[in-house]
């Protein structure tokens, strides 16, 4: 079992649908291989063959910029997620993992993660960014939290509720902190929330924006 971080390079990247791209990549020095592409710190796709060079995977919707990663692996090896050998690179969509409360509760009924809403603030209850159903038996939940937009740190909570009416009582939080590193906005957004400003004169037009 062995993973390898280099020997290859990506030479194109297409769109081959709305939310879907093609990688194409170089890795001359390969001839028994499996390539895995990863988006952010997921694994997306997964070659077939030894002389396969391109991938196709979708992108999530996200507000920032999504590295992409290849690992060469060996053909056993292909469908097994070794995202957590990725070098650092700023990622702005992150997962937690967390256990059921133990003892645990007999008429648990799900599970609230709540998030800040920026950077540097304490969880909001009112912040719901997934609920989770409660699963007789599983002890260990694994869950995507929504792309984080900024820097810094990022308060996530897990609070258990019970099935009483109407909203269900809440248990204790756990709670952790998300030290983000997240790529800037491609483009800066002016006073009324555009990318781009648009002037037409001598029937010429002329997008002007501004970079971060």
């Amino acid at each position: 079992m062995t993973q390898y971080l280099g020997g290859t390079q990506i030479t194109q990247l297409e769109w081959s649908g709305p939310n879907s791209i093609q990688v194409t990549f170089r890795a001359d020095e390969w001839t028994d291989k499996r390539f895995q592409l990863y988006v952010g710190k997921q694994l997306a796709a997964v070659t077939l063959t030894a002389d396969q060079r391109t991938l196709t995977a979708d992108i999530p919707f996200t507000t920032r910029a999504i590295p992409l990663s290849i690992i060469v692996v060996d053909p056993v090896d292909s469908n097994t997620d070794y995202s957590s050998l990725l070098e650092w690179k700023p990622w702005n969509i992150y997962c937690i993992t967390f256990t059921a409360p133990d003892p645990l509760p007999a008429d648990i009924d799900r599970y609230d993660i709540v998030m800040s809403t920026a950077a540097g603030e304490s969880y909001d209850t009112s912040n719901v960014v997934k609920v989770v159903p409660h699963e007789a038996g599983r002890t260990i939940y694994h869950v995507e939290l929504p792309d984080i937009v900024a820097s810094g740190d990022w308060e996530v909570a897990v609070i258990p509720r019970d099935n009483a009416l109407p909203n269900g009582n809440a248990g204790t939080p756990a709670v952790e902190t998300i030290s983000a590193v997240v790529y800037p906005a491609d483009l800066q957004l002016d006073t009324n929330g555009r990318r781009f400003t648009v002037a037409v004169a001598s029937g010429v037009l002329t997008a002007a924006f501004t970079c971060p």
